[in-house]
């Protein structure tokens, strides 16, 4: 959760702490008062501190026993060990040779004023010399508490508590610890939705997917963070979990909370009134530590309904090596320059472009596709017909598929490459058989590792800039964790689903398996090269999510047919548009 100060508690316990600290100052201006008015600074400093002392060699002592005694009797409900103070004092009176004395009041006293200044390390150790000298007296507990919650310790502000309550012995610092440690309960229920152990049910599709060891290991770092929240984790094939999540929604058995996709996949579950709406516990994250452009496509009406856990992009990686020999020290910025070079890649004998053609893995065709369509029409309008929001009759995705066809009937795309897999496509890449290769930023580890060669990475450029800018991506944040309306605990689910997805976030970008959903506040030095490059083309972008993960299942399908008509030279822009829009919409 996010370090907040706890104010209601702060104010309600406010009276409390300036009542002791005037007993505690009052007790020592008396003290203070007794000291001058005495000309014997041993008689004075023993009845000071109202402790029995050894006798003076000729001395019987019964007059200060019964000083002692009345001197007890009349201080407040603070018991000091006999005989710990006036040793200590000695002690510093055979050092010193005054009576400037470390004493435990005086302790309390400098570590506040490094409180007050902002030293915070070294009022909690100024404290603890106050507790080790005397661990029966409350203040310095008292204290302590104040300088963690304002750090935003609750863990140990919380155990100082704990600690005060088994050793303190005056009845005011006992009554003052009870009710801090109340107040602790009660911080731990804003944050959390309870201050009670709960058990929340999490559903993913982690143990079959590349982000299975991000998952893991933010699970694992939550229940630090969350001790009183225990999860129980089902993991599912990935089409299986689907089917699963849609009969859930069905009938209103959802988990607590659940992995999913966003887009048209997403926006059927809330059109039921079956997801929680997360605005109130991402208000204090947006536009500090996430863009608010990376919920575009969880949010409907309005209002947050997912948040992302990673993200991935359409990227065109370049192999440098080979441009710099047709004289491109830098990827094209803009379509025509994109053109030329690849006009020169061909007098030169190399070919730009390699893509799988075998009907089976047609969303490699659909990058290319929607990378150009993006950059035609815009993010907003691919994202809003992707989600039913507009019809697919538009003239500037009509223009996409041409541009596309054209690239292809000028040899930009190896033709053998028809029939193969992606994977053997992405090899070529590697050995050096094609100068670009546009797919997902998933694939930047490879390449790092792999290729023999220096490799960049850059946006598609623009084609139309009336419509689109840079700045623009297809993919996106299109994997996210929601919360059921149903949960029992969905203000807590909802504070943990956050944080879960931001520790998500946070390991997938440093194991190099996507690029970071959230604003990265941490060293990512060990992330390699390619996904910095990224990461940083990506930060304040727009996105309009890939196709086949907000269509709904059977919307894909029709789509997929059509765009591989694309690709094998079946038909043009203005019939895909009209088929789209007659079978879609």
């Amino acid at each position: 959760m996010k370090n907040r100060h706890v104010g209601s508690i702060g104010k309600a316990l406010l009276c409390i702490l300036l009542l002791v600290i005037v007993m505690v100052f009052g007790f020592t201006a008396c003290k203070k008062k007794n000291r001058s008015n005495n000309t014997d600074d041993s008689k004075s400093e023993s009845s000071s501190s109202g402790k029995n002392t050894e006798k003076a060699e000729g001395e019987d002592g019964s007059d200060n026993e019964n000083k002692d005694e009345k001197t007890e009797a009349d201080k407040p409900d603070e018991k000091i060990p006999d005989n710990k103070e006036n040793n200590e004092n000695n002690d510093s009176n055979d050092n010193n040779g005054n009576n400037d004395t470390v004493t435990y009041d005086n302790l309390v006293n400098e570590g506040s004023s490094y409180f007050y200044s902002g030293d915070y390390t070294q009022a909690i150790s100024t404290f603890e010399k106050a507790v080790n000298l005397d661990p029966s007296r409350s203040m310095a507990y008292i204290q302590m508490y104040y300088v963690y919650l304002n750090i935003g310790d609750i863990d140990s502000a919380e155990a100082v508590v704990n600690r005060g309550l088994s050793k303190v012995t005056d009845n005011t610092g006992i009554l003052t610890l009870n009710i801090l440690s109340e107040g602790i309960k009660k911080e731990r229920e804003k944050r959390n939705g309870t201050s009670e152990d709960i058990t929340l049910t999490v559903w993913c599709t982690s143990d079959y997917t590349m982000y299975r060891s991000s998952f893991t290991n933010a699970i694992t770092d939550m229940q630090t963070r969350f001790p009183n929240i225990h999860v129980k984790t089902e993991s599912f094939e990935i089409e299986a979990y689907k089917e699963k999540l849609k009969a859930a929604v069905q009938s209103d058995d959802l988990p607590d909370i659940f992995s999913t996709w966003t887009g048209s996949f997403l926006k059927e579950f809330v059109s039921k009134d079956r997801i929680y709406c997360l605005d109130d516990a991402l208000k204090d994250y947006i536009g500090k530590d996430i863009d608010k452009g990376k919920f575009s496509s969880a949010t409907f009406g309005g209002k947050i309904y997912g948040v992302p856990m990673n993200m991935n992009v359409a990227v065109l990686f370049a192999n440098m090596d080979i441009l710099e020999k047709v004289g491109y020290s830098y990827i094209p910025q803009t379509y025509e320059e994109l053109v030329d070079c690849c006009d020169r890649l061909l007098e030169a004998g190399i070919t730009p472009f390699g893509c799988t053609g075998n009907g089976v893995e047609t969303w490699c065709v659909s990058e290319y596709f929607e990378s150009m369509a993006e950059k035609i029409i815009g993010a907003d309008s691919l994202r809003k017909m992707f989600i039913g929001e507009e019809t697919y009759d538009n003239s500037g995705l009509a223009l996409a598929v041409d541009l596309l066809c054209g690239m292809i009937g000028h040899g930009y795309f190896d033709p053998n490459a028809v029939n193969l897999g992606n994977e053997e496509v992405k090899d070529n890449f590697i050995k050096g058989q094609y100068a670009f290769y546009l797919n997902g930023s998933w694939n930047c580890a490879d390449f790092c590792y792999r290729a023999g060669f220096k490799i960049q990475v850059a946006e598609f450029p623009v084609i139309n800039s009336s419509e689109a800018s840079l700045g623009q991506f297809v993919g996106g944040p299109y994997e996210c964790l929601s919360v059921a309306q149903s949960s029992r605990y969905a203000s807590a689910a909802a504070e943990y689903a956050v944080e879960l997805a931001k520790a998500v976030s946070h390991y997938g970008y440093l194991e190099g398996v996507g690029l970071p959903a959230w604003n990265v506040d941490y060293d990512d030095s060990a992330v390699n090269y390619i996904a910095r490059q990224a990461a940083e083309l990506c930060k304040n972008a727009e996105f309009s999510c890939f196709a086949d993960c907000t269509m709904t299942a059977d919307e894909t399908v029709i789509y997929y047919k059509y765009l591989s008509l694309v690709f094998y030279g079946g038909i043009n822009g203005g019939e895909f548009i009209k088929g789209l829009t007659s079978d879609i919409r």
